[in-house]
């Protein structure tokens, strides 16, 4: 189970006890009355296991076929090996008249050219903002470096 449905099935017995209120357990959840009066149901019939997500385990619609994808791991790997998402894409479109989109390029593993590791494990550079403390008036001349208030 995920972090967020872990303390669904404490709660719902809590519900189902009588302990708390349907509005009581929404408001924890973050969810609508209804949604509570649903897995309140689902919880009763099926147990703990009536609480995971119906789509957990079931592959992506929106996926390559099985044998594109292996020719397009193949061409990542030979032809366009260094080349980044972006101009993999583009290239298997024109040369190799294959489309793949730059999320499916995302999915390969870094040794199949994809995205590099640490852009893939979602580790991105901080935002350097400009210090709030630093005036960004222009000091007027002969002010004497005293940009005026």
């Amino acid at each position: 189970m995920s972090r967020k449905e872990v303390p669904r099935a404490g709660l719902l017995k809590a519900l189902l006890a009588g302990k708390a209120t349907n509005a009581q357990g929404a408001a924890a959840l973050r969810l609508s009355v209804r949604q509570v009066q649903r897995l309140k149901v689902r919880f009763q019939t099926e147990g703990a296991v009536g609480l995971l997500h119906r789509s957990r385990g079931r592959p992506a619609t929106p996926r390559l076929a099985s044998g594109v994808r292996t020719q397009i791991d193949a061409l990542l790997q030979t032809r366009y090996e260094g080349f980044n998402d972006c101009h993999a894409t583009e290239k298997l479109a024109s040369v190799a008249k294959r489309s793949a989109s730059g999320g499916a390029l995302w999915a390969c593993p870094p040794s199949t050219g994809g995205a590099p590791s640490s852009i893939a494990s979602g580790a991105r550079p901080k935002r350097a903002w400009a210090s709030s403390s630093r005036s960004t008036a222009v000091p007027l001349i002969g002010s004497r470096g005293a940009a005026p208030r």
